[in-house]
């Protein structure tokens, strides 16, 4: 798995694609390169060996799940972009004085896309983004001594001056996470709350009625059109005909409370082609 570009880890995180279980090595950088070329291998070399320890060896904390993998390879392409924009050569050279460089790049430079990438969505800075980019540099720091055991060289020291990312992402960056949404005004809420309450009444009982009246119209209609010889028009007409008593006591009884239903009384007048419009017109 070591040597793949393509690194897959199996999750059972329900509802999430299987792209959030893998992280593809083929990143593109801002010097053209890919960090899968040949001049970029130690730097791949180490965040492979970063990643790796993350998941068999974590330290400071449990090991990361496969779910997370996707977000983890957006934030080492980042990562990755600025040591490469900014000559540093190996993570044993990011110190805690780069890590605030790193964070204004990211400030600067988030919201440009890979020109490469058709399909991305526009980007923001936010909370959350900031978060999970910012959070490499720890990582980097926190697996030093696993890091040791592979031979590769870590960070000297913790990055952002020992301070948290949440503290860094809101008070030195001003971003701060969305609060709960406002609730809905009162001049709003009040009458959408009496229309849905008066619909669990008897219009609620009119307009399935309705509804069951239209299905089994259409039903018939279909049947007449299979090629058993019978006007599709006039099936209809006679079946809904011999109803047109009950709809029309349908409509008035559904006039008095559920007047704002959009279905004209004259529609369903007794027989006719009056009868057959209405429910024409319910079963489009």
């Amino acid at each position: 798995m070591f040597a793949d570009n393509i690194w897959v880890l199996l999750h059972c995180v329900a509802g999430q694609r299987p792209r959030h279980g893998t992280i593809n090595w083929n990143i593109s950088l801002p010097d053209g390169s890919s960090l899968t070329d040949e001049k970029n291998s130690s730097l791949l070399t180490e965040f492979k060996a970063l990643v790796w320890t993350m998941i068999h060896d974590p330290r400071e904390g449990k090991a990361i799940t496969g779910g997370t993998l996707n977000s983890l390879e957006l934030a080492i392409a980042s990562v990755c972009s600025w040591m490469i924009l900014e000559e540093v050569p190996s993570i044993a050279d990011v110190d805690s004085a780069m890590s605030w460089v790193y964070a204004q790049y990211f400030l600067d430079h988030h919201e440009q896309v890979d020109p490469k990438k058709q399909k991305t969505r526009p980007r923001t800075v936010s909370n959350a983004s900031a978060s999970v980019r910012l959070t490499v540099l720890v990582y980097m720091y926190r697996q030093r001594q696993a890091l040791r055991l592979l031979g590769i060289e870590p960070a000297q020291e913790a990055p952002y001056d020992g301070r948290s990312v949440d503290d860094v992402v809101r008070n030195e960056l001003d971003l701060h996470r969305k609060g709960k949404l406002d609730p809905i005004p009162d001049d709003i809420a009040i009458p959408i709350l009496g229309s849905a309450i008066r619909f669990l009444g008897a219009p609620a009982d009119d307009v399935m009625a309705l509804q069951d009246l239209c299905m089994r119209a259409s039903k018939r209609h279909r049947a007449s059109r299979r090629g058993h010889g019978v006007d599709a028009k006039s099936t209809v007409l006679q079946s809904t005909s011999s109803q047109s008593f009950s709809s029309h006591e349908l409509m008035k009884r559904s006039s008095r409370g559920a007047a704002h239903s959009n279905l004209r009384h004259d529609h369903f007048a007794t027989g006719g082609w009056g009868c057959w419009k209405g429910i024409s017109s319910c079963v489009a």
